[in-house]
């Protein structure tokens, strides 16, 4: 009976030393998996940026810094602007601990206006906090952002009805603030991610699409139905919501700006 004991002690001590050494190689591998994973996207993005380099025609620094790109300069026909509201880094200039983040909607807008064959202007402002929320959510201050629009298009030659605009999450919010308190700033605007103040939705004017992940835990998609149907109770059919089946916060970025649908809604003539 002792030595029964014996084994089955030895087997269970075996057992939690193998379940520790197995912890252990799979806690060693998460960090390094990280880093790597990291370094991947920092190295695509880098590769990214190094592409969208031929397109870059302009670009400011200063209290509030963007870049320009310029799709098709030598087209002719009205053109267009469409400003992307990306993140904090967007239009950082390079450096060791300041490398710019593009922004996914950047590229694909690249690729859907050069076919097109139309002369567009692609304004990325840098969005900077103005607060944090409870929770720790931030919000970005829109202060001076209009008057960046306006005279970046009036120096290409763009008209007001030809001026879009998207955004992706905080960017989304900065957007939608903006569509209320600026209504003629842009003719139609792609929202995605993101809600605004139930307060500030009387005064939208502009043709409005949301795209909305069904699982996104980040901004309840509960809270963006009732913000779209506040807008609609003021303008009838100003805004409209499309739920994205099995999406995410983050993967809801990606699948919203890989639809060359949208692209052609938010860009048409």
């Amino acid at each position: 009976m002792n030595r029964v004991r014996c084994v089955a002690f030895a087997v269970t001590v075996l057992a939690l030393v193998l379940g520790q050494g197995t912890l252990f190689a799979q806690n060693g591998r998460g960090p390094r998996q990280r880093r790597a994973e990291m370094k991947e996207k920092i190295d695509d993005d880098a590769k990214l940026t190094k592409k969208l380099e031929r397109y870059l025609s302009d670009q400011g620094f200063g209290k509030l810094e963007w870049k320009e790109y310029t799709v098709n300069p030598e087209a002719k026909g009205e053109p267009s602007m469409l400003v992307i509201f990306g993140g904090q880094k967007s239009a950082k200039r390079p450096g060791p601990d300041n490398k710019p983040i593009t922004p996914v909607a950047l590229e694909r807008a690249v690729n859907y206006a050069k076919s097109t064959k139309g002369k567009t202007i692609i304004l990325v402002p840098q969005l900077v906090v103005e607060r944090k929320m409870p929770g720790g959510r931030e919000m970005a201050a829109v202060a001076g952002i209009s008057q960046l629009v306006r005279e970046r298009a009036t120096a290409k030659g763009v008209k007001p009805n030809r001026v879009f605009a998207t955004g992706f999450s905080m960017g989304g919010h900065v957007l939608w603030t903006l569509l209320d308190t600026d209504p003629a700033l842009f003719s139609r605007a792609l929202v995605v991610g993101s809600s605004g103040d139930l307060e500030k939705a009387g005064h939208i004017k502009a043709d409005v699409r949301v795209l909305h992940g069904a699982e996104d835990t980040s901004v309840e998609l509960a809270k963006v139905q009732a913000f779209v149907s506040a807008v609609n109770s003021k303008r009838p059919n100003t805004a409209a919501l499309t739920v994205l089946k099995g999406k995410d916060h983050s993967s809801s970025e990606e699948s919203a700006y890989s639809s060359s649908e949208q692209w052609r809604w938010l860009l048409k003539p």
